[in-house]
């Protein structure tokens, strides 16, 4: 089974001029494939990506925004994420266009990630599901799965084990060194 990778989601509490120190550790540390703002204002997301896309690009890291397709297309970022249940899946694949990448958060729902699936996204995520759900999807899909809510190396062993393509690690920014631990002992796994 091919390793996992990771996908760093940053918390709409994100603060460019604040955490950018944090987002060069993690990246030191995690060797993330991915960094998801999710913070959906516009403005923030405009300042977010200016701070952190020449680091993204250095590090050939895919910059996502959530739930803002038109303004990752403007701001050439990778890719966008679409919230669970979100509106903008009808039309989000023809304002990005087939360059972009488009994700769906699917909660922990198989008819969701169909019909995500189905609306031609580039991958889905299931959050705080359990190993039986991931392993029922990489058996029968050929969409990359991220595991949502990986808190813990316990987690994340069981996602690796039942087939994740990505473990989704959010920081807490209240307490930066407990998270980069977590990241350091995650990679460590991936790694071993």
């Amino acid at each position: 089974m091919p390793s996992s990778g990771l996908y760093l989601v940053l918390p709409t509490e994100f603060d460019a001029a604040r955490h950018s120190g944090f987002v060069s550790e993690a990246i030191a540390i995690a060797r993330p494939d991915a960094i998801r703002l999710t913070t959906t204002d516009p403005e923030m997301a405009k300042t977010a990506v200016q701070a952190l896309m020449p680091l993204t690009r250095r590090h050939n890291i895919a910059l996502m925004l959530t739930d803002l397709p038109s303004l990752a297309r403007e701001l050439e970022c990778d890719g966008v994420h679409l919230s669970r249940h979100s509106p903008l899946l009808a039309d989000a694949r023809q304002k990005i266009g087939d360059t972009l990448q488009l994700g769906m958060s699917c909660g922990a729902s198989r008819d969701e990630a169909m019909s995500a699936g189905e609306a031609d996204v580039d991958y889905v995520a299931f959050e705080n599901a359990p190993p039986e759900l991931i392993e029922w999807w990489t058996d029968i899909a050929e969409l990359p799965l991220v595991a949502e809510d990986v808190t813990s190396i316990e987690t994340a062993r069981a996602m690796i084990a039942s087939g994740a393509d990505f473990l989704a690690l959010t920081p807490d920014l209240l307490d930066i060194a407990a998270s980069l631990e977590r990241f350091r002992a995650i990679h460590n796994l991936l790694e071993s």
